[in-house]
């Protein structure tokens, strides 16, 4: 099996990189040129992972554009509402990102249900319906995770840990991005 005969096999690898090079991120005691070094090896293959697969369903620039704005548009309000809160004495705990990670469970289990149960020959509107309903929560989850995120990051003295930091927004925008695109679609 090649590229040529099944791209998708390309694309699931380079997903399986990137969730490994997370894991080792956030999971494993490395000095900062080698977590640095692993966070731009990791934007590299996201590049090029969401290049297939731009290739693949045929976004054009349009569409691209706007889910960009989107996505750029909530990530910036909600980290001005996170420092605001900040500034006005309130600090998020670790209750709200346990309901934050539990809601996230929550979309994916019901994204992978809805995915295994329906049917291919329902009808396309009711489906993309469905995709544009978990999209939206999708972006109000990875909202609230830019928001959190924020206020935790001004919380801690991330002097040591910027690269952390840096992930943790990187993968906010990440997930605000692709919901944007997936409930353009």
């Amino acid at each position: 099996m090649n590229r040529k005969t099944n791209p998708n096999i390309h694309i699931i690898i380079l997903f399986i990189v990137q969730i490994g090079i997370i894991l080792i991120l956030t999971s494993v005691k490395l000095p900062e040129y080698a977590k640095l070094l692993l966070f731009t090896l990791f934007s590299y293959l996201f590049g090029i992972f969401f290049y297939d697969l731009r290739e693949k369903y045929d976004y054009n620039k349009e569409v691209i554009n706007v889910a960009i704005t989107g996505a750029a548009s909530v990530f910036l309000s909600m980290m001005l509402v996170g420092i605001a809160l900040i500034a006005g004495g309130i600090k998020l705990g670790y209750k709200f990102g346990i309901v934050l990670f539990f809601s996230l469970v929550t979309l994916i289990i019901a994204r992978l249900v809805f995915y295994v149960s329906s049917n291919k020959n329902e009808k396309t509107v009711s489906m993309s319906d469905t995709h544009k309903i978990f999209s939206s929560v999708g972006i109000l989850i990875f909202a609230g995770y830019v928001l959190y995120n924020t206020n935790r990051i001004l919380q801690k003295n991330y002097k040591e840990q910027y690269i952390t930091a840096s992930l943790e927004y990187y993968l906010d925008f990440i997930n605000l991005f692709s919901n944007t695109l997936t409930s353009q679609q």
